[in-house]
């Protein structure tokens, strides 16, 4: 428990002078060199995380947090832990509890490694949702699907919803399907093959070869048969 608190605490002094430094700086500039210097915003955040989340958390949990079986954590582990609800730090001793238990039977030591602290918090961390960066070929498009095309091509709000409006108004197929659109990005001097996955993109390049060398066929079979008509013409 000592060593425990002995970590947190200079992990909280840190978060706290951090916290005072960047609360005294009002120029842009000087706000992005401290966070450079600081090893970038996200690491600052966390560590200001860290101590809003200590001081929320109540005296019985902070004693319990305490009272872990480890001897020493890193600072990165602290600011993980920090990261959860109240419900993930409950769920989160009651596996680190359920894991001292089994050891001490099993191996009659209570204390765990540090990988264990890791393991478990990352376990418990929501995982972030996925968001869809590209299109698959003749399916139906969604709002979602829409949502892809204001990554891809820089659409502001306002613009997307201008495209939007007018792919529904003029599509010709009925449901609008990802390929309905390429005309109307084409329009605008856009690339639709940056919607594609690689794999689609391929698909849908030889599909357009495909297309074409059929076309050429009938062509010259349309050409063969001009000659073959012209030829027969010349003979009567």
């Amino acid at each position: 428990m000592l060593l425990l608190k002995i970590g947190l605490d200079h992990s909280l002094d840190k978060a706290h002078a951090l916290q005072q430094e960047l609360s005294n700086l009002t120029d842009e500039k000087e706000i992005t060199h401290f966070f450079e210097d600081c090893g970038g915003e996200d690491l600052v955040q966390s560590y200001i995380r860290l101590v809003g989340w200590w001081d929320n958390l109540t005296e019985e949990w902070k004693n319990k947090i305490l009272k872990v079986p480890f001897r020493f954590v890193p600072d990165n582990l602290w600011l993980n832990l920090s990261k959860l609800s109240f419900e993930g730090v409950k769920q989160w001793y009651n596996e680190i509890t359920e894991r001292s238990h089994k050891q001490s039977k099993k191996m009659g030591r209570e204390t765990l490694s540090p990988n264990i602290w890791k393991r478990v918090t990352s376990q418990i961390s929501p995982k972030p949702k996925r968001i869809k960066r590209v299109l698959k070929l003749h399916q139906p498009v969604t709002q979602e699907d829409f949502n892809v095309l204001q990554k891809n091509y820089d659409f502001t709000p306002e613009s997307l919803q201008e495209f939007i409006a007018q792919v529904r108004e003029d599509a010709k197929e009925q449901p609008i399907v990802t390929e309905s659109l390429f005309p109307f990005l084409k329009d605008k001097g856009l690339d639709p093959l940056l919607i594609l996955s690689p794999n689609d993109r391929f698909k849908f390049v030889q599909s357009q070869l495909d297309e074409r060398d059929k076309q050429v066929e009938q062509l010259i079979e349309e050409k063969q048969e001009q000659q073959e008509e012209i030829s027969q013409l010349k003979q009567q």
